[in-house]
């Protein structure tokens, strides 16, 4: 499914779209995290490796803070306020996914490697640089790669 393809936006406030921001919030593709980033919201997002349950790929990603791999599981998205509203939907800055998700979106998944993919590009590269600290060991990302291969999952955006 190409991104033109995605469902159009939706806004909805239902239990099960609340939900999701508790369970699996949204990620930014990497103009949405820059936007996020230019308004001040650098400290509220963070690298990330996904692994897709169904393909059993992993990538780096950016998302809100809080679904890296320092957490064992996921937590509510930093965005929400102490309604459970989405405090980016007034700003205009609310990722992609979290526009285009709602109660009614049958293939979630795929929605969601779509956005994956707009990382593996060379602006995506870029972002997660900028979020990488100065002194970043990148053998511990070599090491994360090696587990992943051990457990028989594959990088989404290898070449080979």
């Amino acid at each position: 499914m190409p991104m033109k393809d995605l469902p159009k936006e939706s806004v909805c406030g239902c239990q099960k779209c609340v939900n999701m921001c508790w369970s699996s919030p949204c990620f930014p593709t990497p103009d949405d995290a820059l936007k996020l980033i230019e308004a001040g919201h650098k400290d509220k997002l963070s690298v990330t490796c996904y692994v897709s349950q169904d393909t059993l790929e992993y990538a780096t990603v950016i998302s809100p803070i809080g679904l890296d791999w320092g957490h064992a599981q996921a937590r509510k998205c930093v965005f929400l306020d102490s309604n459970n509203l989405c405090t980016l939907h007034e700003c205009g800055l609310k990722p992609t996914e979290g526009k285009i998700l709602d109660c009614s979106v049958d293939n979630y998944s795929e929605v969601r490697l779509k956005i994956v993919d707009t990382w593996n590009t060379d602006k995506g590269k870029e972002v997660i640089k900028m979020l990488l600290p100065e002194n970043h060991d990148s053998s511990i990302d070599e090491l994360m790669k090696l587990r992943f291969r051990i457990m028989g999952i594959k990088d989404r955006f290898a070449t080979v």
